[in-house]
């Protein structure tokens, strides 16, 4: 766990290389040092649990590249939660399919992809929140609470889904071990 999985992994640069940049942005030109990035992760996986977020539920996150996107995702994992991002190309039966298979009961989205879901059907979708910036959701000062059990290399780590040329979209499961593998 400590070589890959996000939570042992993260708390262990942030309190060794601090001061080190983990991610520069283009766009903006901001950096997150590990302190900062994990003081971000964790807040923002406190307001997830709040959410009703916990260890093995999948989320999903329809949104853009970005510090919002990222942040979010790391969050998740840390949890323990799946990560299921869903490309923004997504409507209509395409989205459905990737909704319903997900079993997700939550998205993170823009807010000007929320829209699409009205046309759909996804009564397993219990909440639909638009993150429109890094304050949409956070638990400032608070850490999460541990998760129920050790988060394991062979936990999925998130759900990609395929590009669908020989059907629909196919749910693929990633571990923690096989996303370091293949980094």
């Amino acid at each position: 766990p400590e070589a890959c999985v996000l939570r042992p992994l993260l708390d262990r640069r942030a309190q060794e290389t601090p001061d080190k940049v983990f991610v520069q942005f283009a766009a903006s030109g901001r950096s997150w040092t590990y302190a900062a990035l994990r003081r971000i992760v964790v807040e923002t996986a406190a307001a997830l649990q709040d959410l009703g977020v916990a260890q093995g539920d999948p989320v999903l996150t329809w949104l853009p590249n970005g510090p919002d996107a990222l942040r979010l995702w790391l969050a998740i994992n840390y949890l323990g939660a799946v990560h299921v991002p869903l490309n923004l190309a997504y409507r209509g039966q395409l989205l459905e399919h990737a909704v319903r298979t997900s079993g997700a009961r939550l998205i993170l989205a823009h807010p000007d992809l929320l829209p699409r879901l009205e046309a759909i059907s996804c009564p397993s979708l219990a909440q639909r929140l638009a993150v429109a910036s890094s304050a949409s959701i956070t638990a400032s000062g608070r850490e999460p609470r541990p998760p129920a059990r050790d988060i394991m290399p062979w936990d999925t780590q998130h759900v990609i889904y395929t590009s669908g040329t020989t059907g629909p979209s196919k749910g693929v499961l990633c571990s923690y071990l096989q996303a370091a593998e293949t980094a």
